[in-house]
């Protein structure tokens, strides 16, 4: 009650309920751009919500998001050695996210059903090539290669980034998944540079187009864009190590 003996709470609850609505409108516009998308997105990430709760319970969660990119020109002349100009556009991979004390990744994507990988066994095997599995696990695998702390989780996966679009789909579903890593279990240290790095020799650790030299000189410039630190004379230490080259 105020001084005048009127009840006040039902308007405090009105106004945190719309200053919350109003920060939450602000996220999503910062995120998403597009005013006129922001009731899609609200009803998406709630929907979310939902089947996550529908496969795994009613847990705490950490909302993660990683975009769709476009290249505007030399979209796959890197495979010859060439520069690639991308930019991020506003369709994304969004995931609900729970960590667990487990030493293993369950995961629902959208339409598909329950992934389960341990993480004592996330080598590359030739028959998981090419599939979802594959990218979950390589990811997993060189975050760990890299000396940053992997751990287990479980998600609900969705996108709106069109598959065979050129929109690189399968890239937003690898990075959503190093992020989630890096959100969990490294204090969100993983930064955009080295998310490129390790997420790049993912994508060419089979292409035969690219030579190690090439893969080197690629790999340390993305390096050089983080600031000194001792990580990052660590990253280019292992990376010189995993090229079995010393630069």
């Amino acid at each position: 009650l105020d001084g005048t003996g009127v009840d006040v709470l039902p308007l405090l609850k009105q106004i945190n309920i719309n200053t919350f609505e109003q920060a939450k409108d602000e996220l999503l516009l910062d995120i998403y751009i597009d005013e006129t998308k922001l009731l899609y997105q609200k009803k998406r990430y709630k929907n979310a919500i939902n089947e996550y709760m529908r496969a795994f319970g009613n847990d705490e969660i950490e909302i993660y998001s990683a975009p769709g990119r476009s290249e505007v020109g030399g979209n796959h002349t890197d495979h010859q050695r060439g520069e690639v100009l991308a930019a991020s556009i506003n369709n994304d991979a969004i995931a609900i996210v729970h960590p667990i004390n487990e030493a293993r990744v369950q995961i629902v994507s959208e339409g598909y059903g329950l992934i389960e990988i341990t993480l004592n066994d996330i080598d590359m095997l030739e028959e998981e090539k090419e599939t979802t599995v594959s990218l979950i696990k390589g990811v997993l695998y060189k975050a760990n290669q890299l000396g940053y702390k992997i751990g287990g989780f479980r998600a609900y996966i969705t996108s709106d980034v069109l598959i065979g679009a050129g929109l690189s789909s399968s890239a937003a579903y690898e990075t959503l998944i190093g992020t989630i890593i890096s959100g969990l279990y490294n204090e969100m240290s993983i930064t955009d540079a080295q998310n490129i790095m390790f997420f790049f020799i993912i994508s060419l650790r089979t292409s035969l187009n690219h030579t190690k030299t090439s893969l080197i000189s690629k790999m340390k410039k993305m390096i050089k864009t983080l600031p000194k630190s001792k990580k990052r004379t660590e990253l280019m230490k292992k990376t010189d190590s995993l090229l079995g080259t010393t630069v």
